[in-house]
């Protein structure tokens, strides 16, 4: 159930972009209508305890595991609107040097 008040749903509608811009057909299929009806809430995880809101600034890391097949994820994020609620997260990270 979406949590209740305009940051909640704007988070939620954040967090979902992602999905529908550049998620594979099999992951729209799967996730895009249950976002729509929020059967699922999705969070957006932006703001570092250093850098604030600023995404330059991130120290945030997503790293290719040694056999290629998934993303370690190694920081710290703060003020992660839905995040006690949500099923999917966007978390914003670097990713290569």
């Amino acid at each position: 159930m979406l949590p209740t008040g305009g940051w909640h749903f704007r988070a939620h509608r954040i967090g979902s972009l992602p999905v529908l811009y550049f998620g594979t057909e099999a992951q729209k299929q799967k996730y895009l209508p249950k976002l729509a009806s929020v059967d699922l809430l999705a969070a957006y995880a932006l703001y570092e305890p250093q850098a604030g809101s600023e995404s330059l600034g991130a120290r945030t890391r997503a790293d290719l595991n040694p056999a290629g097949t998934h993303y370690i994820l190694n920081g710290q994020k703060m003020w992660i609107t839905n995040g006690g609620a949500a099923d999917i997260f966007t978390v914003f990270a670097k990713v290569g040097e």
